[in-house]
């Protein structure tokens, strides 16, 4: 937050405008992909920055409420004062002071509005609280993010021509009051374009309706005018294009500078979350095939801040309705509920995903026989650093591969099929949006002597083949341990190992204890041969070891 100095804001150069003023030049920011013309930001506030200041009027009491407001005349701004707490009801009571205006024009069709920009520097000392009231006296807008003499600001609350508006200041907390430190409040206001948000508008009963043209595209934009604020958004569905009743968008979401950003896309009555995304500060939050219940009427977005604020700059959210890609996930599908289904056909499948900040896509096999091992082989991406896990039913992780870096693919090698589960996610930040993954599933029918993965410890250690001198496995993914149960003869026995790397290789009995080598077995008890990689970084999913079990 900055500090308030006298007259150092740049609007303080308006003291007070009811000016209907003009657009400023936009500036224009690249955007990737296939939206259309590159995303226009409206630098500041739509005001001329060399707008003359107007003249200061001097606040006059009473003025504490509704009924008593001080009218604001057009072209000047008020320079009021905080008085001194009176006692009410044996208790201190603070000063309000409240101003009021009739916004220029006359009214409009289609939902046309005008915005209104206020302003309060702030008073050595005191913790100012501003607030915006609709004609009835209801709060619209308030902003308290400033501390003891900083300025407060409401970027741009939406007022109606013709209508009567109120600006009410106050303290916050125990009232101090200050007769010989004014403030001074300024309000400027001009026309809403039609992409603008439309505040207060933080909870989908206000959402404001984004406009799409010819059906398939429309953008918004606003501001973070408050810590923590957030943007509720809604997009019609009449008449866009769909398939199997639903609607497929595409979003580019560019937050102002200084701020870090979070995109929801809500389902039907905004109970459902259907994709979410959260980038670090100045991150650029891109979503992708995300499909959406064609039958509402409207879905809404909601935006926020969930740090910083816009200050002069703006958002830009960007909408597309987009054929649905043909081989591809179908979002949401973030957890075992809603997982892509990935038909077998011929032994094997392969969709393709996109990632966004924070997104994992899940997915379930079927068509595979219980007894089939399944192996999971996912394509790099650029930039992107890719983890593919296999889950069970409740979501948690049983084995993972992230063992190669950005850019490249992971791998992991056939196991059991249990559920079918499997899902795909990247570090925090990374995005696959112009450029998919693309995930494969291939069905093995396991040899006699293959080990049965997950076997990495006693319980599900495999069974070695009776009257088989070897076995087979992969060391996937890193840290990878593999175990082997056998029944002993009462001779001695040693284990040795051949792969494509450097491993180490014991038996060991129930308790886990080492049997050194040529040691004799106890006849009929049970033993496990355990492969572990000797470096733990050391993975390779795609060449499998023997094992030997001998003298």
């Amino acid at each position: 937050m900055r500090q308030k100095k006298a007259v150092s804001h740049p609007l303080s150069a308006i003291s007070l405008a009811l000016l209907l003023v003009g657009c400023e030049h936009r500036k224009p920011i690249a955007v990737r992909g296939d939206l259309g013309p590159a995303v226009e930001v409206v630098e500041g506030s739509k005001r001329r920055p060399d707008q003359p200041k107007g003249p200061l009027v001097d606040e006059k009491e009473p003025d504490d409420d509704v009924a008593h407001a001080q009218p604001m005349t057009p072209g000047s701004g008020i320079r009021g004062t905080m008085a001194l707490p009176k006692t009410v009801k044996g208790n201190p009571a603070g000063d309000e002071d409240v101003f009021s205006w009739m916004q220029a024009g006359t009214p409009r069709d289609m939902g046309g509005f005008d915005y209104a920009r206020v302003e309060l520097t702030g008073v050595p000392g005191l913790d100012l609280q501003l607030e915006v009231l609709d004609g009835d006296g209801k709060r619209l807008v308030l902003a308290n993010d400033g501390g003891p003499g900083e300025y407060e600001v409401i970027p741009n609350v939406g007022v109606d021509p013709a209508r009567t508006y109120y600006v009410r200041v106050r303290e916050v907390g125990a009232p101090k009051g200050d007769a010989d430190h004014p403030y001074e409040l300024t309000v400027a206001t001009w026309n809403a374009s039609a992409n603008d948000e439309r505040e207060p508008n933080d909870d989908p009963t206000r959402a404001t309706p984004i406009k799409l043209t010819s059906g398939t595209s429309g953008d918004a934009s606003g501001f973070f005018g408050r810590k923590r604020d957030e943007d509720w958004l809604a997009l019609p569905l009449a008449g866009v294009p769909t398939k199997d009743g639903r609607a497929t968008l595409r979003l580019e979401f560019a937050p102002p500078e200084g701020v870090t950003p979070s995109l929801k896309v809500m389902g039907a009555g905004a109970r459902e979350i259907v994709a979410e995304a959260r980038g670090a500060k100045n991150d650029e939050l891109r979503l992708r095939n995300v499909g959406v219940d064609a039958s509402v009427a409207a879905v809404n977005l909601a935006l926020r801040a969930v740090e910083g604020r816009s200050g002069e700059a703006r958002w830009v959210l960007r909408v597309g309705i987009e054929p649905p890609l043909d081989g591809a996930e179908r979002e949401p599908n973030n957890d075992v509920a809603h997982a892509t289904p990935m038909a077998l056909v011929n032994g094997t499948a392969q969709l393709a995903g996109f990632l966004w900040p924070g997104d994992a896509d899940v997915y379930r096999v079927t068509g595979a026989p219980p007894d089939a091992l399944l192996g999971f082989d996912v394509d790099g991406v650029e930039k992107v650093d890719l983890k593919v896990e296999r889950i069970g039913a409740d979501g948690k992780a049983w084995t993972r591969a992230d063992d190669v870096g950005v850019g490249q693919g992971e791998l992991l090698p056939p196991a059991r099929a249990a559920e079918g589960l499997v899902r795909v996610s990247a570090r925090a930040r990374d995005t696959a949006f112009d450029a998919p993954y693309r995930l494969t599933v291939t069905m093995v029918q396991p040899a006699p002597d293959d080990e049965r993965e997950p076997n990495d410890g006693p319980a599900t250690a495999t069974q070695w083949l009776p009257g088989s001198p070897t076995m087979h496995g992969r060391l996937a993914p890193r840290g990878d341990e593999d175990w082997y149960s056998f029944t002993a003869t009462g001779a001695a026995a040693g284990a040795h190992f051949g792969g494509p790397m450097p491993a180490s290789v014991k038996i060991v009995d129930e308790g886990r204890r080492v049997v050194p080598p040529g040691t004799p077995l106890t006849a009929g008890k049970r033993y496990f041969v355990v492969i572990k990689a000797a470096n733990d970084k050391a993975t390779n999913p795609r060449e499998p070891y023997t094992v030997t079990l001998g003298p």
